[in-house]
């Protein structure tokens, strides 16, 4: 509650509005105003007491009311505070000597630029009480304030404005923000605009659109603006045009959008943000956040995610939260020069020339590997550069989570890398999580590519085995058109590299000499159908013990 502090109080004061008096006389009492600032007043007040003096009180009230109350009947009210009239103030004053009697009374804790009403009294002995006229002081006019324009964030289709006030003490009665593509003089326009509030994002804006922006504040001084400031809204490419998936490439840096659907359905989800979960650049050094993607941009009217690419080579992952923070969804950014397709032999197929999350299709280095998944998952898991690590990431931590778990689960926590013997998940059966013939929502390939099928790779595999004879063919993995094995003839290279894996038991990641792949087959708690690799031999094993909890490398068969 505020408190109305007065030194030496000998008068009687409310809340008015009027025009200002700086000195009133009314015959034997007299009120000057000695100084004024924003939030306080200094009054003089001289009260003529005659020769009968003794005996007369000189009583005080103040009261930021209804300065009506202070005419009716000459009387005051209660001297009591209370919730109607919090600031009643009452004191009590015995003048014992005849003359002319000064007191210097300081009112602070006031409005600027307000008005209050000032009433002094002076009681005789026997009770009678002789009253002032109201006369009006003030407090001064503060300066206006200098408003100005922080920070906007632009989007393709939206802008957001935060802006400053500076404090002179002037009490704010409106502020905003104003944009417009017209750039017309917003002084003049103020009452037909828009006005948004600080920190407000303007949604439903035109791409690549210049538009200019004022900020403003209306106090007691005058109105205030801030500098016209112009800003050009962004062009994006909408990644899911053609249609919606769980993985996306983007190959060079812009600004890129996509519908916030699960793969294959095109009615967006609702939420409440999106921003980045995890990034890496495929390699054992942790990147800085905004390394691969930043400027993550959701809207919520129309249910597209937004983003900025910055054209480095890696990994990100973008998840889609609900109002309690709890993650919908979640996409894989894979940031990588456009994969070609390679035509298997025997029209068993055309496949991606890389892994799934790979940099490069080159058997040189590394940046070959990939990402990994357990079965049936549309979110990667980190791969390695050498056994029990992982690549660098940042962002939200990996997690390990021991027993089956709920499909929603694996939904809400797309980094938890689950532990258990055979299936993951305990509530949806593995037949139809993934397909090679019809995508499903749980694909992780993107747009015009699906898991695959294990025939791609039997068609060209005789007997579903091959021993590699020649241990110079084996480098760490193995190329299918240059070895004795091989997948197709047009290409000069169709490298499947030795990505590593997670055990379904919780191991280590290992790496060891062995390469799996995961094809779209299975039955409920084994994988039906993988590719083997190893120094001595290339297989396509069926109806194994490789749980589906396990984690090995994906290769994206084209639709």
């Amino acid at each position: 509650m505020k408190k109305l502090a007065i030194v030496c109080l000998t008068l009687a004061i409310a809340l008015a509005s009027s025009c200002e008096k700086i000195s009133t006389e009314f015959g034997k009492m007299k009120i000057k105003v000695t100084d004024r600032t924003l939030n306080s007043i200094t009054l003089d007040v001289s009260v003529e007491l005659p020769d009968d003096a003794p005996g007369y009180n000189v009583e005080c009230y103040i009261a930021t009311k209804d300065p009506m109350q202070l005419y009716l009947d000459n009387e005051i009210m209660n001297d009591q505070p209370s919730d109607e009239n919090p600031y009643w103030v009452h004191t009590y004053f015995t003048s014992g000597l005849p003359g002319t009697h000064t007191y210097s009374i300081t009112l602070e804790e006031l409005e600027p630029w307000d008005d209050y009403k000032v009433r002094v009294f002076v009681q005789a002995p026997n009770g009678l009480k002789t009253w002032s006229e109201l006369a009006t002081v003030s407090t001064i006019l503060p300066d206006k304030p200098e408003v100005l324009i922080s920070k906007i964030d632009v989007y393709a289709t939206s802008i957001k404005v935060t802006y400053e006030i500076e404090d002179t003490g002037a009490r704010i009665l409106e502020e905003g923000f104003c944009i417009s593509d017209k750039g017309e003089d917003f002084e003049k326009q103020i009452s037909g605009l828009t006005k948004y509030k600080n920190g407000e994002t303007v949604t439903g804006l035109e791409m690549d659109t210049e538009y200019f922006i004022m900020a403003y504040a209306k106090t007691v001084s005058g109105w205030s603006w801030s500098d016209k400031t112009n800003a050009k809204t962004k062009k994006y490419v909408d990644l899911s045009a053609e249609e919606t998936a769980n993985c996306y490439i983007v190959s060079s840096a812009s600004r890129y959008a996509f519908k916030a659907c699960r793969a294959t359905e095109s009615t967006p989800l609702g939420g409440s943000k999106a921003e980045v979960y995890w990034e890496t650049v495929n390699t054992g050094t942790k990147p800085e956040v905004g390394t691969v993607i930043s400027d993550v941009f959701y809207y919520k009217d129309s249910g597209l995610i937004e983003f900025e690419a910055t054209g480095t080579p890696g990994n990100a992952l973008i998840a889609l939260y609900d109002e309690n923070n709890v993650i919908i969804w979640s996409w894989h950014i894979w940031s990588t020069d456009q994969p070609k397709d390679q035509v298997y032999s025997n029209n068993a197929g055309t496949m991606m020339d890389r892994n799934l999350g790979a940099l490069s299709a080159s058997k040189e280095g590394t940046l070959s590997w990939g990402l990994i998944y357990q079965w049936g998952r549309k979110d990667p898991y980190l791969s390695s550069l050498e056994e029990k690590t992982v690549y660098g990431y940042c962002g939200k931590t990996f997690q390990e989570v021991r027993g089956k778990q709920k499909y929603e689960y694996s939904i809400a926590n797309p980094a938890a890398r689950i532990y258990c013997k055979g299936d993951w998940c305990s509530d949806v059966a593995a037949k139809g999580r993934w397909s090679a013939t019809n995508k499903t929502v749980n694909d992780p390939c993107p747009p015009g590519y699906h898991i695959p099928s294990s025939t791609v790779w039997s068609t060209n595999l005789k007997d579903n085995a091959f021993t590699i004879s020649n241990s110079s063919e084996w480098a760490d993995g193995y190329d299918f058109a240059t070895g004795s094995c091989k997948f197709g003839t047009n290409d000069t290279s169709i490298w499947y590299p030795v990505t590593g894996m997670i055990m379904e038991s919780g191991d280590d990641l290992i790496r060891l000499d062995l390469g799996y792949y995961w094809s779209e087959a299975t039955d409920d708690n084994y994988a039906g159908t993988l590719l083997m690799m190893s120094r001595s031999s290339i297989s396509l094993a069926t109806n194994t013990n490789d749980a589906l909890a396990r984690s090995v490398a994906v290769r994206c068969q084209k639709n």
